[in-house]
């Protein structure tokens, strides 16, 4: 079969084995090194190779993309966590400008409505254009006709002066330890209207009192204003594309390898990397796209690192993680039209016993992700787990059974209320928990968003991509632009202009010494 002639996933999956380098093919030293094929550190790595360093990219998985990868079960094209990106299609918008000049070949299939809310009582379908969106809250609650507008005007400014990295943004220092909650009061009255503009907060979090307003305005206006994108071909197109792109600049790209060790001096500089195999790599620019804490525990050792720094990362709070089930069904589509979006049990949104449900059918706008007749139904929930045993360890390996069972059981009986008849459909079955994500990304205890992102851990407050090693950089949802598609998007395209930066610096001091 012609490669011309696949489908978009079975070509991309073809093409790993001829764009990846093999282990002998490395070479002793490169310009720079990322420890990890996340969409960050590809963004990253496609930017740096771009404009002629020399680029590795070391990927412990056996395809890139972290959270935005996929696995296939006969027949079915199952996004593993990414479903749908804000701000990536238009290339007028920020994630768009972002990626315009690495003229990626993956299309995006605008969502509209951008996004569907289910409360007990009404279901809202929320407009893809911004002035659509907000003429529809004002019709739903015109008491607060004017706040809405002026609310969504302000989120709009939070959001340019954070992704365009306004230095002292007054908006931003005053925004900064403000949760989202807390913006919502100042704002509106109606507590139906406050839930409504809360029930897309699982894209970052969990609870809006818990939130940094920061956090969230970044992540809405990503999506309301700039619009939200399904990928065609599924989410793993975005990481297969920059992949390509990355290789076709001459970057090198080495799969199913595990880093063993970041190698540091007593200069406070990273010097090499060792392979699983042994094998060690210099650089003179490192990116780590890996976990933060798997970085500087694991890969550097806690003796090497900055007392200060160590202790900043101990205190931390990591990200909630969740419980995700993989549904191949048997059906037309009009049971699953308009079923996609958010369900919550109640408007009140800071109680911990109203957790929300989110469904994703992106078969419904991409055929090619199942065979004819078919459709895939993503649930993705929160429950609270046993994370982890009083000695601090992961429960034993039949207890995370178990409670993967109870889970889909649960998850099972609550689709089947909103979409009667489904578990007769059901052709295959998968689930994900906190020991599935850690095995695929080793985020820490299986975290989906990096730190959380509360007002303490966002912003200002977060991890810088600076670390105490003068030629290491942090990229990806643990650094400072958050979690999120387009957040790690713009992590990659900083990282990359810092990491130019430096060695641009270093080649004229090696110039300057020669002469």
């Amino acid at each position: 079969m012609e490669e011309n002639n696949l489908k978009p996933r079975q070509r991309a999956r073809a093409n790993y084995r001829q764009l990846a380098i093999r282990p002998a093919q490395l070479a002793k030293e490169y310009d720079a090194v990322v420890i990890g094929a996340g969409v960050g550190g590809l963004v990253c790595g496609a930017y740096l190779a771009k404009f002629g360093a020399k680029v590795l990219i070391v990927e412990r998985h056996s395809i890139p993309g972290g959270l935005c990868t996929f696995f296939k079960r006969k027949g079915f094209y199952f996004d593993a966590g990414a479903h749908y990106f804000g701000s990536v299609g238009d290339s007028k918008s920020f994630g768009g400008l972002l990626l315009r000049s690495l003229a990626l070949d993956v299309e995006f299939i605008p969502m509209d409505p951008v996004d569907i809310l289910h409360f007990p009582d009404t279901t809202l379908e929320l407009p893809r254009n911004i002035e659509s969106h907000i003429e529809l809250l004002q019709e739903l609650f015109p008491q607060e006709r004017e706040n809405i507008r002026a609310f969504f005007q302000e989120m709009l400014r939070i959001y340019r002066h954070f992704y365009r990295g306004k230095q002292n943004s007054e908006v931003l220092a005053r925004y900064q330890w403000r949760s989202y909650q807390e913006v919502l009061d100042h704002y509106f009255h109606d507590a139906r209207l406050k839930a409504v503009l809360s029930a897309t907060v699982g894209y970052i979090g969990v609870f809006p009192n818990q939130v940094s307003v920061i956090a969230m305005a970044a992540m809405m206006m990503s999506y309301f204003y700039d619009g939200g994108y399904l990928a065609r071909g599924g989410s793993q197109a975005l990481p297969d594309s920059l992949m390509r792109r990355f290789v076709a600049e001459g970057g090198e790209l080495l799969l199913n390898t595990a880093v063993k060790q970041i190698v540091v001096n007593k200069n406070n500089q990273a010097t090499s990397i060792v392979l699983a195999s042994g094998d060690e790599i210099r650089a003179r620019v490192f990116i780590s796209n890996a976990d933060a804490q798997q970085t500087f525990f694991r890969l550097i050792g806690e003796k090497q690192v900055d007392m200060k720094y160590l202790q900043s990362l101990k205190n931390y709070r990591e990200s909630n993680s969740c419980f995700i089930l993989y549904l191949g069904i048997a059906s037309g589509d009009e049971i699953l039209r308009g079923k996609r979006g958010w369900y919550w049990d109640s408007y009140r949104m800071n109680d911990p016993s109203n957790i929300p449900l989110y469904i994703a059918i992106p078969t419904l706008e991409d055929r090619s992700l199942c065979p004819e007749g078919h459709h895939i139904l993503t649930a993705t929930t929160i429950y609270n787990d046993p994370m982890l045993g009083t000695d601090g360890q992961w429960l034993a390996d039949n207890r995370w059974i178990e409670y993967k069972q109870r889970c889909e059981q649960d998850t099972l009986l609550h689709l089947d209320r909103i979409v009667p008849e489904i578990l007769k459909k059901v052709v295959i079955k998968e689930s994900a928990a906190r020991p599935t994500i850690y095995r695929y990304t080793l985020n820490a205890h299986g975290s989906m968003y990096g730190w959380e992102s509360s007002p303490d851990q966002f912003g200002l407050n977060r991890l810088p991509i600076r670390t105490p090693f003068e030629n290491l950089f942090l990229c990806g949802h643990w650094a400072s632009t958050g979690p999120g598609v387009i957040s790690v998007i713009a992590c990659g395209f900083l990282v990359a202009r810092k990491a130019l930066e430096l060695l641009q610096q270093q080649s004229s001091q090696i110039m300057s010494a020669a002469a």
